[in-house]
């Protein structure tokens, strides 16, 4: 079966990425796909709480090789066409993977029989979390309108931009490059690499042929976002306008809003109740918005 991997993160927490992620999840099995959520926030699973799901099985008993696979910690949710993989509760250091562990959960995820698996990651941009993200079909990028949270967005988009270049140059064996990369992600020593083009223009000058595969390799990353607990569309485009402004200034990269979500009081209720706000009122602004969301994933 084809499937479609979407990974949904937030630049950090408390931004709603796994309200989104658990309703996003409902609205596309709504919509009659087959659907897999699984919680890879490691250290911070919550995605169960949305499903009203307790003392279950979890990806802690993949990881410690006491479940053959991750088809085998599936739970139903309840909603129809959507199951589950609970998240890591009790293991020390775990949101630090070695690339082992990261591959052999990789292949398990592309072994689910779904038609869409939806990844909940970490907030953050630890190595995990952009590994993942790079393995989707498509990323989602979850912030608010809140300056910080702006702030958060582009560091975040710039990181794992950087970290995807480290990956590249570091599989090319171009041990210049990656010194070089490795100083521009550490800007307050190294000042004068202040964006992407005085990057790529240093590159040029040590190799100018990886450097021109490597604009390659990047030039379609194209991160999208949603701008969750938007209080009215002005708000949504004038935010959305500054990010799309400062990743074409700074990183040469579009960086589309793919969908505004507004700010519900019904949230609170549904989580009330360990379900999903589409299920709880489906006629709510935000029930009604995911599902738009939902259905610009399915066709776009």
């Amino acid at each position: 079966m084809d499937k479609q991997v979407i990974a949904i993160v937030g630049p950090k927490g408390g931004v709603g990425k796994s309200t989104i992620s658990a309703n996003l999840a409902a609205a596309l099995a709504m919509l009659n796909k087959k659907v897999i959520a699984v919680d890879l926030d490691l250290g911070g699973a919550n995605l169960h709480t949305f499903f009203g799901i307790k003392d279950t099985v979890s990806l802690d008993d993949f990881i410690l090789k006491k479940a053959p696979s991750l088809s085998s910690i599936l739970i139903d949710t309840g909603i129809k066409n959507l199951k589950v993989v609970c998240g890591v509760s009790n293991i020390p250091g775990v949101s630090n993977m070695s690339e082992h562990q990261e591959m052999r959960l990789v292949r398990e995820v592309l072994r689910l029989n779904a038609e869409i698996v939806l990844l909940d990651l970490a907030a953050g941009s630890s190595n995990s979390v952009v590994d993942f993200l790079f393995f989707a079909n498509k990323g989602l990028l979850v912030t608010t309108p809140e300056v910080n949270s702006l702030i958060k967005i582009y560091s975040f988009i710039k990181t794992s931009m950087y970290k995807k270049l480290l990956f590249y140059f570091k599989a090319k064996g171009t041990s210049d490059l990656v010194k070089l990369i490795e100083d521009a992600m550490d800007f307050e020593n190294h000042p004068q690499i202040a964006n992407i083009d005085d990057l790529f223009s240093q590159a040029r000058a040590i190799n100018a042929g990886v450097t021109e595969s490597a604009r390659a390799f990047i030039a379609n990353y194209n991160p999208l976002l949603v701008l969750n607990r938007v209080h009215n569309p002005q708000e949504a485009t004038t935010v959305g306008n500054a990010i799309k402004g400062i990743a074409r200034k700074f990183l040469n990269i579009n960086c589309d809003v793919l969908m505004s979500i507004s700010e519900d009081s019904e949230i609170r209720k549904s989580l009330a109740h360990s379900t999903p706000l589409v299920t709880y009122n489906a006629a709510s602004a935000f029930s009604r918005e995911i599902k738009q969301l939902a259905l610009k994933l399915c066709t776009g």
